[in-house]
């Protein structure tokens, strides 16, 4: 990006320690004396301070700030929203005061028209494909289950109770091809439980994001 002539910046554009920052579950926003720096569900971004248009706070529970960069509306999540809003606006200020050429741009409605979906997945689309996920997993396990009181049922049943050497031997046999056959089911039972477990854990970050406000995710 280009700096105005009075950017507080050094010859090779190396930008100084940022005025405000904040950091929230993973997400950042970092307010410079010339532009912001953030990052939300689309990753991280840059953004010059006479691109922003608009500052919201949004409802009292709404654990974000929503700005406008050039008609574009971006929902950064936050749990200091007042601070946020105070040190964009404050920056902008003082940007301004010392260029005064260096105003807000009016929104480019061409760039994005109202009917325009944001990027990425919907949130509620990919909340739905997780828990699809998780099922199947859940309905794998319980067939690994089932093969393997199978496997023990059929050795109960046909395991032989006679004595002397050779019953001795027939057991032996029957229990080495019980143990063998479980042993091969055990490992599927593991992985799948395995990915049942973080398929559990990437639903409960996506709730999360929702409950932040985020309705559309990129990967």
């Amino acid at each position: 990006m280009q700096y105005p002539p009075n950017s507080p910046y050094g010859p090779q554009g190396q930008a100084t320690s940022p005025l405000y920052e904040n950091h929230y579950m993973g997400f950042y926003i970092k307010v410079y004396p010339d532009h912001i720096e953030f990052k939300n569900s689309h990753g991280s971004q840059v953004a010059h301070l006479s691109q922003i248009t608009s500052v919201q706070a949004g409802m009292p529970l709404f654990m974000g700030i929503t700005i406008t960069i050039n008609g574009q509306s971006q929902m950064i999540p936050t749990s200091k929203k007042k601070e946020v809003e105070r040190a964009m606006l404050d920056a902008q200020a003082q940007l301004i005061t010392i260029n005064p050429s260096v105003q807000p741009q009016q929104p480019q409605v061409s760039m994005r028209s109202p009917m325009q979906q944001p990027v990425g997945t919907p949130i509620d689309a990919e909340i739905k494909q997780v828990k699809m996920e998780i099922e199947q997993r859940r309905l794998q396990i319980n067939q690994v289950n089932a093969n393997m009181s199978n496997v023990r049922a059929h050795y109960q049943q046909k395991h032989v109770h006679g004595g002397g050497k050779f019953g001795s031997f027939v057991r032996g046999v029957q229990r080495s091809s019980k143990d063998a056959e479980l042993k091969k089911q055990q490992p599927a039972k593991e992985r799948l439980q395995r990915e049942k477990l973080a398929l559990e854990q990437q639903l409960s970050n996506l709730k999360l994001l929702k409950a932040q406000g985020i309705t559309h995710i990129t990967h």
